[in-house]
């Protein structure tokens, strides 16, 4: 059996999500071959339809299937797991899969028929869903996420409204996990929280200073 960590370079979950596997296949007395997998640009991500680091496959199968989207790219991917939102399966999440084989790991992620085989699913944001996305041709897709009642969301929402920039706003006032989920890629808990390309790139205060440096266009506008 063959088991492949796919990761970027800088994900701070591969180590842990390696060691986690390691120590589940010696708890079940499973051999494999682990090999890691280096994912480092969109272009890589497209081919390899690679949904977000750390991703874990057995003989080329997603071990935690996901749904296919038109565009695959670097980012996080995020597990829910009975303990919450983890940057990387716990060990509970793994259940029977390395049990009975290869065939068996395989049958168990796609039919999800044993509880403990559905104990951890990825979580997906709304907006990188296969079809939910808009389409912006002339520049790259960003999203910001906003509580409302904050005066924050509503400026930085006006402020990349007035220098032409077409974006998805996301409310997350009442998805806790959509807020547990920004909090733990990005470490920051209060909105808006700007994602540009897939990427988070800070809230209002970052966005302006940007702005200031003319990164903004760049990241928004650069290479389309």
């Amino acid at each position: 059996m063959k088991v492949e960590i796919l990761y970027f370079d800088g994900c701070p979950s591969y180590r842990e999500a390696q060691a986690t596997l390691e120590e589940v296949l010696y708890k079940g007395d499973v051999t494999a071959e682990v090999r890691l997998v280096a994912v480092n640009t969109d272009e890589e991500a497209q081919r390899l339809r690679f949904p977000g680091s750390p991703t874990l496959r057995v003989d080329g199968e997603d071990l935690f299937s996901v749904p296919d989207r038109a565009r695959y790219a670097l980012g996080c991917r995020m597990y829910a797991t009975p303990e919450g939102l983890w940057g990387r399966p716990r060990p509970r999440c793994f259940g029977r899969r390395w049990r009975s084989g290869t065939a068996e790991a395989k049958k168990s992620a796609e039919k999800g028929s044993s509880s403990e085989a559905v104990l951890c699913r990825v979580y997906i944001p709304p907006s990188i869903e296969s079809g939910s996305k808009s389409v912006m041709a002339d520049q790259k897709d960003v999203v910001v996420y906003v509580c409302r009642h904050s005066w924050r969301c509503w400026l930085i929402s006006r402020f990349l409204g007035r220098r032409g920039y077409r974006f998805e706003v996301i409310d997350a006032t009442n998805d806790s996990r959509l807020r547990s989920w920004l909090a733990h890629l990005t470490g920051r808990e209060k909105m808006p929280c700007v994602y540009i390309d897939h990427r988070p790139v800070g809230g209002l205060s970052e966005i302006r200073a940007l702005e200031r440096s003319g990164t903004l266009e760049y990241l928004v506008r650069g290479g389309v």
